[in-house]
């Protein structure tokens, strides 16, 4: 099972959590409170329409926050909070690195370092199976870096690395296997495609924006499932676990179940690709090579654009 990861910044709170009782410092933050927290920052970036979540002028740019050190995409509710986080920040890109590694950069002699005075955003990471395990990891933009270029040279030569090691072990072990270079990925890139959003639900909007990011999408939002995304997500963020308690985690089953979606979505776009190739590929063969198909029934799919969602 994949560790659960929770917010834990504090820093610029909207006044709805400033208004929040305070919490001991002295008791371990659980993800009840990161959860309220988090929650009520996203309520507050939908409602005054900062949420990076939200389209302008129809269009929801979908290039997502990653991972600096793998050129991963973050998923789910990392994906939120992040995306979020860069939104706050007014940061280009959606490239993070965690503390750790900008002191790794600097142990190997590349002149980088944390910006003075920047702060970075906490992720905890739990052992649902075990309240007590859990550590903490801090995210920053790559604006909140000084000498960025350097940095990205350090990943890049662990990355090849990396890559390196990994195919002399299937060299040895699975022949003919290759292995993947983290460093020829470009997660930042510009998305290339448009998709449409006919989300109904929180979940399918957010699963479809996630499936926008995977697979180099931007989203087509009409202003009537904008607005439905948002009134839903409110309500939702506000439901009660029980009489007169809300549920603190509503934020992350949301984001769980997003995620979900975003898989199922993702298999049906690679699937309809699949198919426009391999109709091309049967368009550009030599006429005399075709061989014509017998009691071949031609699937509706065919006859449409990509209509995944």
């Amino acid at each position: 099972m994949e560790p659960t990861t929770l917010p834990t910044t504090l820093e610029n709170l909207d006044s709805e959590v400033a208004k929040m009782p305070k919490i001991s410092s002295k008791r371990i933050l659980t993800q009840f409170d990161y959860g309220a927290m988090f929650a009520a920052k996203f309520k507050k970036s939908l409602e005054n329409g900062t949420s990076p979540f939200l389209p302008k002028d129809g269009i929801l740019k979908t290039t997502g926050a990653y991972n600096m050190r793998t050129n991963s995409l973050h998923h789910g509710i990392s994906q939120l909070m992040l995306r979020e986080r860069q939104a706050e920040l007014g940061a280009p890109t959606g490239a993070f690195v965690s503390f750790e590694t900008v002191e790794k950069a600097q142990k190997n002699g590349f002149d980088c370092a944390v910006k003075k005075g920047e702060h970075g955003f906490d992720i905890l990471v739990q052992n649902p199976n075990d309240d007590k395990d859990r550590k903490t990891v801090k995210w920053f933009n790559e604006s909140q870096i000084v000498n960025p270029e350097k940095l990205r040279s350090f990943l890049t030569q662990e990355q090849q690395r990396n890559a390196s090691e990994r195919q002399a072990w299937l060299d040895q072990n699975k022949p003919g296997k290759n292995a993947r270079d983290a460093s020829q990925k470009n997660p930042g890139r510009e998305n290339t495609g448009i998709m449409e959003c006919t989300a109904k639900t929180p979940e399918e909007y957010l699963g479809q924006v996630f499936a926008a990011m995977s697979t180099g999408n931007d989203l087509k939002v009409s202003p009537e499932i904008a607005d439905n995304f948002v009134k839903n997500t409110k309500e939702l963020l506000e439901k009660e676990h029980k009489p007169g308690v809300k549920d603190k985690l509503a934020v992350f089953k949301l984001a769980s179940k997003a995620n979900e979606y975003c898989k199922a979505y993702c298999q049906a776009i690679y699937k309809e690709q699949g198919k426009q190739k391999a109709a091309s590929q049967e368009q550009k063969a030599p006429e005399q090579k075709k061989t014509p198909a017998k009691n071949k029934t031609r699937s509706r799919d065919a006859d449409y654009g990509m209509a995944i969602f």
